[in-house]
């Protein structure tokens, strides 16, 4: 596992055109998706906050349980409704806003 920042290129190439690339993958459906603890890598970068469900105490869902509770959300009237992109998809996860 690698961890980059994201900065500001120097001055003399702030100009430039950059381009970036993201790899995305998503865990098979039985993997739980609890926080990664004592790696040694995350706690040189500060990386030790548990993740929202384990914070809550709620018990902490597989991928297959996220996936279908989050289309679920995704696929209901309220979905895009402003006042409503902060409900609960799972106990202990509240969807966030982002714009």
């Amino acid at each position: 596992m690698f961890l980059h920042r994201v900065t500001i290129p120097r001055p003399d190439h702030q100009h430039l055109d950059r381009l970036g690339l993201l790899y995305f993958s998503r865990p098979h459906n039985d993997v739980h998706l609890a926080t990664i603890k004592d790696l040694p890598v995350l706690q040189c970068e500060g990386l030790t906050q548990l993740n929202e469900f384990e914070a809550s105490g709620n018990p902490v869902p597989t991928m297959k349980e996220w996936t279908f509770a989050k289309q679920k959300w995704q696929w209901t009237k309220g979905y895009h409704d402003p006042k409503l992109k902060t409900a609960v998809i799972l106990p202990g996860f509240t969807e966030k806003p982002y714009a």
